[in-house]
């Protein structure tokens, strides 16, 4: 489910657009005004709960024995931030980037249980957390004053993320397919032949 959410993701802009488009006929600029508001509230909201059914799924993810699982859970993560970027509403870029990063922290949490031939203790993935939590938000909050002190423009911002983010999407696919056992069950019928 969470590979067929995030790739709904990707309509939402268009869908939004298209369900609260204006009336054929009217220009004025407060229907133009109030139309963009009303794109821009479905879009938060559609992106919420989006955000949400990814996040429960990362979450069941993470718990998983499998590598597949884990590798989807990292993949799924990683591309929601990189989705984040592409984003102009803060509601949207918020919601992306707290369903990705939970489902990396989720992650996190787990990986030293399962490297057990490396013999990690078990409070290293809580400290990798916090170090990488410090480490985001000072990122963050440089990056925010250093905005806030110059004029960016939109133009300017990196374009490899959207590009990253749509190979992660596409990824994830065999990913999820051998999360449910499909690549093991064709290995099986390759063996028999």
């Amino acid at each position: 489910m969470a590979v067929v959410v995030f790739h709904v993701l990707a309509i939402l802009p268009r869908l939004a657009s298209q369900v609260a488009t204006l009336p054929p006929g009217t220009t004025e600029m407060d229907d133009v005004a109030g139309t963009v508001r009303r794109v821009q509230r479905l879009l938060v909201l559609l992106n919420t709960v989006c955000c949400l059914a990814i996040l429960g799924c990362l979450g069941v993810l993470s718990t998983s024995d499998g590598w597949f699982a884990l590798g989807l859970t990292l993949c799924l993560g990683v591309a929601l931030l990189c989705r984040a970027s592409s984003s102009r509403l803060t509601a949207v870029v918020a919601a992306l980037l707290l369903s990705g990063l939970a489902g990396l922290g989720a992650l996190v949490l787990r990986v030293p249980d399962r490297l057990s031939g490396l013999d990690l203790p078990g409070w290293s993935g809580p400290l990798a957390l916090v170090i990488v939590g410090v480490v985001v938000l000072w990122a963050g909050l440089v990056m925010a004053f250093r905005s806030s002190l110059q004029q960016v423009d939109f133009g300017e911002r990196w374009r490899w993320p959207g590009s990253f983010g749509a190979f992660l999407g596409a990824v994830s696919v065999p990913l999820a397919a051998g999360v449910f056992g499909v690549l093991q069950a064709l290995l099986d019928a390759g063996r028999g032949l």
